[in-house]
């Protein structure tokens, strides 16, 4: 399943849109006055019902309609917050992807000059002509030391 990009500016916008927070949650169960309800609310300059969840009398599990008060009261500052941090790491993303462009570069420039260094220091043939000759002693065609070649052995990581 593919998923589409977020449409950050259509979240923002209902975001912006919303009734400012913060927002809190009343969980009032009062048989004796008659009241029994769940409301978001928000919290400033007085209480203004954001949203007023279904009677909770009618339903078997209150705490379930408390936990998507909760949710919906936290959404009103969750998401701004969820969209700076995605436009954060979009923004970190890119300028990774920016620098890395230069480094992953400059890495094939430098494995083309290390493969051109092996390639000249590599073992000489032997004077029999045999490619799998034990002769211990054939030497770097270039630089004429003992094989492996301090070059050699130091592109292996070998400091010795």
């Amino acid at each position: 399943m593919s998923q589409e990009p977020l449409d950050l500016d259509a979240i923002r916008a209902r975001a912006e849109a919303a009734t400012e927070g913060p927002w809190g949650v009343i969980d009032w169960d009062s048989p004796d006055e008659g009241v029994n309800f769940i409301h978001v609310l928000q919290e400033q300059d007085g209480l203004e019902t954001v949203c007023a969840l279904p009677n909770p009398a009618e339903y078997t599990n209150r705490s379930c309609l408390r936990a998507d008060a909760e949710f919906i009261a936290h959404a009103r500052e969750d998401v701004p917050a969820l969209l700076a941090e995605v436009e954060r790491l979009r923004r970190d993303r890119d300028e990774w992807e920016v620098d890395s462009r230069g480094w992953r570069k400059e890495a094939v420039a430098q494995a083309a000059k290390l493969n051109a260094v092996r390639a000249l220091h590599v073992q000489e043939a032997c004077c029999c002509g045999k490619p799998d000759c034990a002769e211990p002693n054939r030497g770097c065609e270039a630089c004429h030391a003992y094989y492996p070649c301090p070059t050699i052995r130091a592109l292996d990581g070998d400091a010795s």
